[in-house]
């Protein structure tokens, strides 16, 4: 059975630059069906983990600066992020990129961008990401939907 692997990245010491950690933490309380894998990759590259082979879709959930309100929840299509000069956000794990890039049979790899709100020293989400963070879980899981994993 193929799989799709959500991966989070984030410092949680950081505030909302934690926000996929603190994702993967959301979606680690529900129930997922077995094609569904959730890796909670912080500010370490999980790219050892990708190498199996079996992996449909990945869908990585970091913080991305953009133009929206804190909260926003932006869809990268992995194509468009390579295609890119310049970052709009900083994806710590430019090794991941790479890794992803050459990963055999996945078909698809988005990034789900959060906008954050606060990104400094601290312990915890700001409380308005805090407050959307299951609204922005269930949008995580309908992109996993749409992969057709049935969720």
């Amino acid at each position: 059975m193929r799989k799709t692997v959500i991966i989070g990245l984030g410092n949680i010491l950081l505030r909302d630059e934690g926000v996929g950690s603190w994702i993967v933490q959301e979606l680690q309380k529900r129930k997922l069906p077995p094609q569904v894998e959730v890796i909670d990759a912080g500010t370490t590259s999980p790219d050892a983990l990708l190498s199996e082979g079996n992996i449909q879709k990945v869908v990585i959930v970091d913080a991305l600066k953009g133009e929206g309100e804190p909260g926003a929840l932006y869809r990268v299509p992995f194509n468009e992020l390579l295609c890119k000069q310049d970052f709009p956000f900083s994806l710590h794990q430019f090794g991941l990129l790479h890794s992803l890039w050459f990963m055999p049979g996945c078909e698809e790899i988005v990034v789900m961008g959060v906008e954050p709100e606060e990104i400094g020293w601290g312990w915890g989400l700001s409380e308005n990401i805090k407050k959307k963070l299951p609204e922005i879980t269930d949008l995580i899981l309908k992109e996993v939907n749409y992969a057709g994993n049935g969720v």
